[in-house]
């Protein structure tokens, strides 16, 4: 069974790095996941996925790159038939 506080934690987190990712505060989003892993808790796959596009979209590739193999390095919670979208803004 999961703590419930640290499920608690694990969401605001989430909540955090999705929502400035969605708004394009790259910088902000890339520090609260950098702090989310270095305290060993297991960020949700939407939650890479929103910071890889947010990466891919201010043309951070090798940002992007970085995060998407911290995804795929990490035992997140896996939520059940999934998909995985990359955005690539090329110009």
């Amino acid at each position: 069974m999961v703590d419930k506080d640290v499920e608690t934690e694990v969401s605001a987190y989430d909540s955090a790095i999705f929502g400035l990712s969605d708004r394009g505060y790259v910088p902000a989003a890339m520090k609260w996941l950098g702090t989310m892993l270095k305290s060993r808790l297991k960020p949700q796959k939407k939650t890479f996925d929103s910071l890889v596009q947010c990466l891919s979209k201010a043309d951070r590739l090798s940002d992007a790159l970085f995060v998407y193999d911290k995804r795929d390095g990490t035992s997140y919670v896996k939520p059940k038939n999934g998909t995985t979208t990359i955005v690539v803004n090329e110009q």
